[in-house]
Formats: C-alpha cells, structure tokens, sequence
C-alpha cells in the first residue's frame, strides 16, 4: 500500500545507489516528499518493530508464568521454552539488522538533506534491508527440527520428480532416435541394390514387422 502514493504525486521514485533498481528519491528536499518519508518511517518500521516487540514480549513472559507457576514441567518442556525464547531473540535480532541501516538512511537523509554519500555507501543499507525478507525462513529452519524435517522431506520428493521426469524424457528421446533409425534402415531396404546382388532387410531390421520380408533384386 505504501508504494503507491509515489506514483499519485506524494514524492517520487528515483534511481538508488550505483543504479542497480528504484527507490524513493530521497535526496529531494521539498515538504511534500520529506513528509511522505517520515510518514513511512513511522508506519514502516517503527509500528512493525513496535508490535514485534509487544508480541514476542508478551509470549516471552507467559513462558515466564507458566514457569513460575509451580507446575511441575518435564524436560522436553523446558527445553521447548528455551528455544522459543531464543528463535524470537534472534528474529528480532535479524529484524533490526536488516531494517535499522536503511531506517537510519533514509531518516538522516530526511533531517538534514546535505549530507553527501557515495552510492557504494547508499547501496549497503538498502540491500541489507532487502535480504530481510529470507531471514525468517533460515531462521526457522536452523532453529526448529520439525521445520528442518519438512524442507528435507521436500527437498528429497522435488529430487526425485527431477530424476523421474528426466528418466522419461531420456526414454523418450531414445525411443524417438531408434524409430528414425529404423525407418532410415526401412528405407535402404526397399532400394534395389546394382549387381544383381539379394538384400534381405532381415539383416537391417529383425524385430520390425512393418518392412516387407521379400528382397530386392535387379
């Protein structure tokens, strides 16, 4: 939704950092473009990273409760509350990562428009917050044994459709190079030979019914 206003008068896109793609042009200094970058600073990233940290906050401290409750937990238990508290951690962790150089960017940029960068320097941020989006998954697939289980068991059926539709398209192949053959043997077949010399087209094609049994002769 955000990436629409541009495209309707309210700032605009332009070529970003060693002129790789398109982003919002922040080096334009007038109201109505600086008002639509704050607009998206705070609707962007600081509601998103307010709301992560309320919610895996609040997850983080029913486990607590739950743990202070007395109630006796068993080992598997325990030691699924300690992962849970380590892969929000760490996807919070990731969050700020790719997303705090980029906000950092684009807000400095907005307060004081004169600050000079080399497009080397403005391309890190923007890229970094790109590759955000690949975080969760690796994240979840290093840190969870059921997710890990379910990409391996994927990834095994995908290698076998591979080879199975490779297998077929193989035969095919061979079958299709073998008919022309025998149809090119067909052919020499049916040719009546010089010399008065006898060909039998059993000796070209012994297993092929639709070639005559009767040799060519002069």
């Amino acid at each position: 939704m955000w990436t629409l206003p541009p495209l309707f008068g309210w700032s605009s896109y332009d070529v970003e950092g060693i002129a790789s793609n398109c982003a919002l042009a922040w080096h334009r200094e007038d109201w109505n473009s600086r008002s639509y970058h704050l607009s998206l600073f705070v609707w962007c990233f600081l509601l998103p990273l307010a709301l992560i940290l309320w919610s895996y906050g609040k997850l983080i401290y029913v486990l607590k409760q739950v743990a202070k409750s007395g109630i006796a937990q068993s080992n598997s238990t325990q030691r699924a509350e300690t992962q849970v508290t380590k892969t929000v951690v760490i996807m919070i962790l990731a969050f700020l990562l790719s997303w705090v150089p980029y906000a950092a960017f684009a807000l400095t940029r907005v307060v004081n428009p004169e600050v000079i960068m080399g497009p080397q320097i403005q391309s890190i941020p923007m890229y970094m917050a790109k590759t955000g989006t690949v975080y969760n998954p690796v994240i979840y697939i290093c840190l969870n044994k059921q997710y890990r289980e379910k990409v391996v068991t994927s990834l095994a059926c995908l290698q076998k459709c591979s080879i199975s539709k490779y297998s077929r398209s193989r035969s095919l192949a061979t079958a299709l190079k073998r008919l022309q053959g025998n149809q090119v043997s067909c052919n020499t077949n049916r040719v009546a030979p010089e010399g008065g010399l006898n060909i039998s087209k059993n000796l070209l094609l012994p297993n092929i019914n639709y070639c005559s049994d009767k040799s060519f002769s002069e």
